[in-house]
């Protein structure tokens, strides 16, 4: 849920579950009628209650009914507190989706260069060749008295292809390498 800057999430949570004096629902009545957040957050809210109660009748029978506790019991069995969370975990869960929606559709929507047929061959040209000078690092690496070549081909790679991820581990295994040579 959206935060108000100019009423607490409580507030509203009290104001659904019809805990507020007269006057204090007038005034947040009249808040919800201007502010598009709280009205979102009254909704959502709303439909959480809704939703815990189908939950509660559907399981009523499980339950039993509420009148047949007594008084004592009942004092002490808090319903609309435990509607008031459940319905807040609900609202959580939901602004947590939406939130990680948003982000995945931020990223999707990132404007990626227009590329002719041409340009995307000669990358995909350029990626194989650093992948190929890798593997022939890699196997220059795995033979004794061949690490001086491995270190070239590593070399040229971050050389040649800086903003490549083959660079990066040409830059890994350059390390790993001359730890080896240290050793």
């Amino acid at each position: 849920m959206e935060k108000c800057p100019k009423i607490p999430i409580e507030k509203i949570i009290e104001y659904c579950d019809g805990e507020l004096s007269q006057n204090e629902t007038e005034q947040v009545a009249q808040h919800i009628s201007d502010c598009q957040i709280c009205k979102a957050n009254v909704q959502v809210l709303q439909n959480s209650l809704s939703l815990a109660q189908n939950i509660w009748e559907g399981e009523k029978g499980k339950w039993g009914d509420l009148q047949s506790f007594n008084k004592r019991k009942l004092y002490k069995f808090p319903i609309r507190k435990l509607i008031s969370i459940a319905a807040g975990i609900v609202i959580i869960f939901s602004v947590a989706l939406l939130w990680l929606h948003s982000k995945s559709n931020e990223t999707t929507n990132l404007k990626m260069p227009k590329l002719t047929a041409t340009e995307i061959e000669i990358q995909a040209e350029q990626v194989a060749f650093a992948a190929q000078l890798l593997a022939v690092g890699d196997m220059y690496a795995a033979q004794p008295g061949a690490e001086q070549y491995a270190a070239q081909r590593y070399n040229d790679i971050i050389e040649s292809f800086p903003s490549s991820p083959q660079s990066e581990q040409a830059k890994l295994h350059l390390q790993n390498l001359l730890e080896r040579k240290i050793q």
